[in-house]
């Protein structure tokens, strides 16, 4: 099979793509609000020569349930960041990916579900939660996961774009230090923009590429990211909005680099094309120090690629 190169742009919303301006909006006048933001990510599509089908824009913001985007809709007196990303997908000519975190929460949730909720006026049941995770961290590792695992075969180029600093610095200690932790078919790549400073200005960090392990996509990145959750949520996280700098950054001291441990655990198993997440469970207690105990997967996907679920 060719193999083909496709791209991801995950982008955030608060301070990256909402209006500094404030106030409800809706999707037209936000993409106008973001006009030369939107003409730098086109002409890195340009860039990349990639076809319409081989580029997807998806949710990059720590809103990824319909509560927590309801909360900070309130809290920076705006709107919900929903609307807009397929708007942004269609005048870029990209797929989108609906896909949100939420989607983990429920047995009944197949993927894009927690969107289609959160944007059906006429929906007037229970919505999936997501805590607030600020670290991006979690979100990262299950987009990247999902992105190799689209395109198993061949090579992605993953964007992230947000407007904090210190987010992207830990962002990127984190995957550099950990830098098997991303798929081994997967470039990172991290940009700050800016809604608040320089619109006109895009930084780029230096490309992050593992440099380790060999055909270590996730297929079981969603429980994964759970077990990631879990802890993160119940060792630091527990308000909202939380400062970083102090929270993760202070954790990121106790992180050691795990790359070579990682090296060893995967060189004990023979190479396969999509490999099963022991290595990286395994490896989960040096980053985030606990794992919670599994329990028995009710989905049926789950159960055929033996993928614990964490509650």
């Amino acid at each position: 099979m060719t193999n083909h190169v496709s791209s991801v742009h995950s982008i955030d919303y608060d301070g990256c793509i909402s209006d500094f301006l404030g106030g409800e909006k809706n999707p037209l006048e936000l993409m106008d609000a973001n006009l030369i933001f939107l003409n730098h990510i086109k002409a890195v599509i340009h860039a990349e020569g990639l076809s319409q089908e081989m580029r997807t824009i998806t949710i990059g913001s720590a809103r990824q349930s319909k509560p927590v985007d309801l909360y900070c809709a309130q809290y920076n007196k705006g709107s919900s960041c929903f609307p807009l990303y397929l708007e942004i997908a269609k005048e870029l000519q990209a797929q989108f990916d609906s896909f949100l975190l939420a989607d983990l929460k429920a047995d009944d949730c197949q993927d894009g579900d927690s969107y289609k909720r959160a944007m059906a006026l006429d929906y007037d049941g229970p919505h999936e939660d997501w805590f607030f995770d600020e670290s991006k961290i979690t979100l990262i590792y299950a987009q990247m996961h999902r992105a190799s695992l689209n395109n198993i075969n061949g090579k992605v180029i993953f964007h992230f774009y947000d407007d904090r600093s210190d987010i992207l610095n830990a962002l990127n200690r984190f995957y550099q230090e950990n830098s098997s932790l991303i798929p081994s078919n997967l470039t990172l790549k991290l940009h700050r923009h800016s809604n608040y400073e320089d619109v006109a200005m895009v930084y780029h960090y230096d490309d992050i590429t593992n440099h380790y392990a060999q055909n270590n996509t996730d297929i079981c990145y969603k429980q994964t990211a759970q077990s990631m959750g879990n802890h993160i949520q119940s060792s630091a996280y527990t308000n909202m909005p939380l400062n970083i700098s102090e929270v993760l950054n202070l954790r990121l001291e106790n992180f050691s680099p795990i790359s070579q441990r990682r090296l060893d655990t995967i060189s004990e198993n023979p190479p396969i094309t999509i490999v099963r997440p022991r290595a990286i469970r395994a490896l989960l207690p040096s980053i985030f120090h606990a794992i919670p105990a599994a329990t028995s997967s009710t989905n049926e996907q789950d159960k055929e690629n033996h993928c614990p679920v964490f509650k």
